[in-house]
């Protein structure tokens, strides 16, 4: 069950890879976190008990931590689903049984859900909630009755603000959901009772879900989707597609995940964990869930008041060299005296990317300044940088686009309908993590 009496604080940890290690903390009572890729906005569900942005959905700029939007939402927000368009919203009640759609474009409430209540159990009331592919207005909710154990009171489908006829029952202990976009079905894991049963939902969207297969397999508290995987807190990985599903590997560190923050980017080329790291330092590692291995690891120093008081509640990545982090002052709330405090920490994203470079410098980008079509290569008699992400961001950190590149011979990208502009154009290897940063001029 989730505590309804603890207060934290949120703070923000922004690392990239290409740049300098910045650290940013914003004072932000957060229980959730969804990343818009569209904006470069974080969306935070703001617990009640911040006094300023208490019930409130909160937008944050992913590259400075400025907080530059807040909307009332309703009684204490908790779960965020984003549409895969980005343009919709839905949020999860944790002191009402509703959930409520929020409109990105105008940052306004649009409608709202009643999930109703059961005659024995009381209210149900939204645990966990997923979004599927070109809809804005289909959300899958997983629901929980408060105050029982278990607590899963079924999976349900609401389109609109009906609800369609084929869902689960509460004697399917699913509770925590994920959709695979790909293959356009339903995951979820039984973390309420001792099954550990991850569950295969077929999705009809005139129907509802079907279950088709079960596997028993140990994801710990949590579990996140990403390009045909799914990864658990236990630092498991499930293979979606084989048929059945199977546990492919795990994570080879020792080291124990601090509270339940783990994240994976939105390609899966980089899971992520957090950890205590002494007194005052915090510790970030990341890993290649291709090889199960340790990439690498970013100590934070003298982030926290003391890192054996506070517990990170929950990550999420940005791409493959940003996330986020929910941080949680447990001793200080002990003594009803939750941190006060809030330190913005290496302030100087003016652009938020600078030129940096980490890899070889033997790449380049032409021409530049580029009007039509620009030329990414490597030189002539290098050893090639085999499998490559190209990033193109502006000045704020928003990303533009993404592709794939071996840079075997020369990638392209048609500029043409870019605005005119400072941009940065980001090639990180994702075998090595290393990456370049080179600024180019749109005319």
């Amino acid at each position: 069950m989730k505590s309804l009496i603890t207060s934290f604080c949120f703070f923000l940890f922004i690392f990239n890879q290409a740049v300098a290690q910045t650290l940013i903390k914003v004072p932000v009572k957060a229980n959730k976190l969804v990343y818009d890729s569209k904006r470069n906005l974080l969306y935070a569900s703001a617990s009640p008990q911040d006094s300023i942005y208490g019930n409130q959905l909160v937008a944050i700029n992913a590259t400075t931590g400025q907080i530059v939007n807040t909307l009332f939402v309703g009684s204490e927000p908790d779960a965020l689903a984003i549409t895969f368009d980005k343009d919709h919203i839905f949020i999860g009640m944790n002191g009402a049984t509703i959930v409520v759609k929020v409109n990105l474009i105008s940052f306004t409430v649009e409608s709202q859900i009643n999930l109703g209540s059961d005659s024995f159990f009381g209210g149900y009331f939204p645990y966990s909630l997923a979004t599927v592919n070109n809809s804005d207005d289909i959300v899958i909710v997983s629901r929980e009755w408060q105050g029982t154990s278990p607590a899963n009171a079924g999976i349900v489908v609401y389109q609109g603000q009906t609800k369609l006829s084929l869902g689960t029952t509460y004697t399917d202990y699913s509770f925590d959901i994920q959709y695979d976009s790909k293959n356009n079905m339903l995951y979820g894991y039984d973390s309420q009772t001792t099954g550990s049963a991850l569950t295969t939902y077929s999705i009809d969207t005139l129907l509802g879900i079907t279950p088709t297969d079960t596997l028993v397999v140990n994801l710990g508290v949590g579990m996140k989707y990403a390009n045909n995987y799914l990864f658990g807190l236990s630092k498991v990985v499930v293979d979606l597609m084989a048929n059945p599903p199977y546990q492919s590997g795990t994570f080879s560190y020792s080291n124990s995940v601090w509270g339940s923050a783990f994240a994976v980017d939105d390609s899966a080329k980089t899971y992520y964990i957090s950890e205590t790291s002494g007194n005052n330092n915090v510790t970030v590692a990341s890993f290649n869930p291709s090889t199960y291995l340790l990439r690498n690891t970013v100590t934070y120093s003298n982030t926290v008041p003391n890192s054996s008081n506070f517990q990170a509640i929950g990550m999420t990545a940005i791409d493959t060299a940003s996330y986020a982090i929910i941080v949680q002052d447990t001793y200080n709330e002990s003594f009803g005296n939750p941190a006060g405090w809030y330190v913005l920490l290496k302030a100087n994203l003016v652009m938020g990317i600078k030129e940096n470079v980490s890899i070889p410098d033997n790449i380049y980008v032409y021409p530049n300044p580029v009007s039509n079509n620009l030329t990414i290569a490597q030189n002539i008699g290098v050893a090639k940088n085999g499998d490559n992400t190209i990033y193109v961001r502006d000045v704020s950190g928003r990303e533009i686009l993404r592709m794939a590149s071996n840079l075997e011979t020369s990638a392209s990208i048609n500029m043409q309908e870019f605005d005119s502009g400072v941009y940065f154009v980001t090639i990180e290897n994702n075998s090595t993590n290393q990456s370049c940063v080179k600024k180019i001029i749109k005319n």
